[in-house]
Parts: structure tokens; sequence; C-alpha cells
């Protein structure tokens, strides 16, 4: 900026002494005005960038404003997803009571309502789909689930324990387990596995618990608000077309890095399966009954064009697989999810076979919205019933508020190590994982 001032200074001079044959006025005449016109030029590019700079900074103060009065967001310091999480010895959890946009947890660090005592507790396990992105508040569909199970039976007897989290995978799940069990003591677990995470094996870190990676983002000592809104307001004028060219564009960018697939492989499903076993063993190790869920998608088998938008997006967050791959693996993940449960005698609720598709329920690949977060809970409540009704005692538990919220401070699943999920509201909150 001094720079550009002492610029416009020399030319100031200039213009007023211009350069010639000091007894030639026909000499200074074309400097004096070629002079006076780059001045102006110059104050012209000075100041609208001074109120460019101006009008931007404005935007922000009144962003944050905004955030501080709707939300209660701090005024000064960095608001974003990870607002929500906190680490500790297993990885990332939620904080306690933290809060971001329309995302709120309790004491516990879980969405949802704080946890009753003499209650039958139910925790639901998975990732994004299950913590709920696009609903509206308190409609994702282990609060809808709860009220439900709840209105069947004429009473409060249940309560859905929502215990997932963004970026949570079926290892990372595992690891916590014990900690539900000793706090929460669940009777069963209904688990919805985001199989997606398979797509890319080192990415759905199967984490041992000695094993602790850390792969939230470093984070800015500023970041700008308005960029995230000037974002989700281009999305909504800008033409499919060209976001998909756009999307495209930055495919072939990342798929450089691998080996493009038509298909996972074989054992990706393998490892689906392995982890879901692991899993189910943990959970009837802490005499928890699980009840594993299938994946569903908004795309029938044979999607169609306009559903190219959506998978362009998807294979935005993974560049190595075709789109086509993606419905493949899908179908070929629920086939493992099937024959885990009957391997293992537990039941089952096929959500891919009896979910409806299309816009109307999914607001992306995967995510519900708020009517399909009512048909998923409307669905598991038909099949859950008759689970329960067929355990003869299940227990009414207290759970003990004076826990050091779940088992100590900090205390929660690891994120995936991947370039897409170390930020997921970042990656699933929006088509293109922008």
């Amino acid at each position: 900026m001094w720079r550009v001032a002492n610029s416009l200074i020399s030319l100031r001079q200039f213009s007023q002494h211009p350069v010639g044959n000091p007894g030639t006025e026909s000499n200074a005449r074309p400097h004096l005005i070629q002079s006076r016109q780059l001045y102006k030029a110059s104050c012209q590019i000075l100041f609208g960038a001074l109120g460019l700079a101006f009008l931007l900074v404005l935007l922000e103060i009144l962003t944050r404003v905004a955030d501080y009065s709707v939300f209660g967001a701090p005024l000064f310091l960095n608001y974003n997803e990870a607002s929500l999480y906190t680490t500790d010895a297993l990885g990332s959890r939620g904080r306690p009571f933290a809060r971001y946009l329309k995302w709120q947890l309790n004491s516990l660090g879980f969405r949802g309502p704080e946890v009753q005592q003499g209650r039958i507790n139910i925790i639901c396990i998975g990732s994004s789909e299950t913590f709920g992105l696009y609903e509206a508040p308190e409609q994702e569909f282990p609060r809808q689930l709860e009220r439900m199970l709840n209105k069947a039976i004429g009473e409060e007897v249940y309560q859905v324990i929502n215990v997932a989290l963004p970026g949570e995978t079926l290892g990372s799940s595992r690891l916590r387990i014990p900690e539900m069990a000793r706090n929460l003591r669940p009777s069963y677990a209904v688990i919805y596995p985001s199989v997606s995470y398979y797509t890319w094996i080192p990415w759905a870190v199967r984490k041992k618990p000695t094993e602790v990676v850390s792969t939230t983002k470093p984070q800015a000592p500023f970041e700008w608000r308005i960029s995230g809104r000037f974002t989700e307001e281009a999305k909504k004028i800008v033409p499919t077309g060209l976001q998909n060219w756009l999307r495209e564009i930055e495919i072939r960018r990342k798929a450089r890095q691998y080996v493009t697939m038509k298909h996972v492989p074989d054992e990706h499903v393998k490892a689906l399966k392995t982890d879901l076993d692991e899993l189910v063993g943990e959970l009837q190790l802490q005499g928890i009954r699980p009840v594993l869920v299938t994946h569903a998608n908004r795309f029938a088998l044979m999607p169609e064009e306009k559903d190219r938008y959506w998978l362009t997006a998807m294979r935005k967050l993974y560049p190595m697989l075709e789109e086509d791959g993606f419905i493949d693996m899908e179908r070929r993940m629920n086939i493992g999810v099937r024959e885990t449960a009957a391997e293992k005698g537990i039941p089952l609720i096929d959500i891919a076979a009896e979910m409806p598709r299309g816009e109307k329920y999914f607001s992306d690949f995967e995510h519900f919205t708020t009517l399909g977060a009512q048909v998923m809970a409307e669905k598991l409540a038909a099949g859950l019933l008759p689970v329960f009704s067929s355990n003869a005692n299940p227990r009414k538990v207290s759970v003990d508020s004076s826990a050091s919220h779940f088992g100590g401070p900090g205390n929660r699943s690891t994120l995936p190590a991947s370039p897409t999920e170390s930020s997921e509201f970042a990656g699933r909150a929006s088509p293109d994982g922008d």
C-alpha cells in the first residue's frame, strides 16, 4: 500500500513538473496529459481496492455478528466444525457442550439431549449419516427413532443415544465400546456402517487401541467466515453443468495420485466384514445386543442421467473409483453386511432393500433429508420392536451422571486419515466437498 502511495506521489509531482525542454511547451504538453491520465487511473484503482477491502471487512464483521447472535459463536476466534471435536488417548471425540451452527452436543459429547436415567438405552453407531447433516434440528433419524419407539408402546421407556460423529469408522467406534458399556450401559446397538470409507482401505483406519493418529487439520490463525458463505451461494447460482465440469477437472488432478479402479477389489469387502465382525464381537463381549443395518443411498441399480451430478460429486471425495463403481460398491458392501449378520446370527434390518430412492429422501449420495430420516426411523422401529419383544428382560439402567464426561475429558473416536474426511462437514455437508 505504501509503495502504491509513493508511486502516486511521484506521478503527481511528474504531472506538475513534466520532463522536457524547458523552453518547449509543445514537448511538455503530451507528457503532462499522459502523466495526469496515469495518475487518475492509478487513483481509481487504489480507491477501488480500498473500497473492496472495506466491503469485505464489513461483510466479515456482519457475518461474525450474525453467527454470534444466532449460534453464540465467538466473535474473534475461528468458528468451524473443528469446534465440535476434542482429542484423548484414543483419538478424536465429541467435545462436551460444543456447538457449531445447528449441531449441538450434550455434556457427554453426543448429539442430542442429556442422557436420562431409568431408560432402556439403545446406541446408534455410525458416521455422518447417523449423526445427521441436512435434517432439521431434532429430526436426525436417532431422535425420530426414539419418539417412534416410545409412541409404539405408549410410554417413555426407550432412549436412543446418537454416539456417531462425522468421520467415524467401524474400527474407531470399536475402541469406544468398553467405555460406552461402563458409562451408558446400553442394551442394544444399532450399527449403520458408512460403507463408502471402504472405497479406499487406508481411509477406513482399522486401528488398534495402541495406535493413535491425529487427523484434525491444523487451525489457521485467522479464517474468513464469508468465504464459506460465498461458496454456498455460488453453488446455488452456478449452472450444474459448469459445476460438474469444474469437479471433473479436480478429479483428474487428484486421480493422478492413484490407480483408477472400475470396481472396488474383493479385499475391500473383506475388510468391511472383518471390521464388522470385530465390532460385533466387542459389543457382545460387553453384553450389548447388536443389530446390523444395511446402507442406503439415493440411486437405483441403474442411475439416470440426472444422477451424474451426485456421482461426480461422490467421486470428488474418492477420485480413485470411477463413477459407476459407487453403485457396485454399495451393492457388494451390503452383501457383506448381510453375510456378517447371517454368520454371527444377529438381527439384520435391510434398509438398502426397503428405503425409497431419490431426492425426496436423500440430500446427496447417502445423507438423508428430514423426510428420509423419518422413513429410516420408521423402518428401523418396525425392525427393532420384534427384536425387543424377543428379549424377555431388557435392562433399564441408571447412567452415572457424575462420570467424568464419558470416561474422562477428551474421549472419542478417531477420524480417518484422508484428505476428504479430515473435515467431514467441509466434505460432506456440501455436495462437492469444497
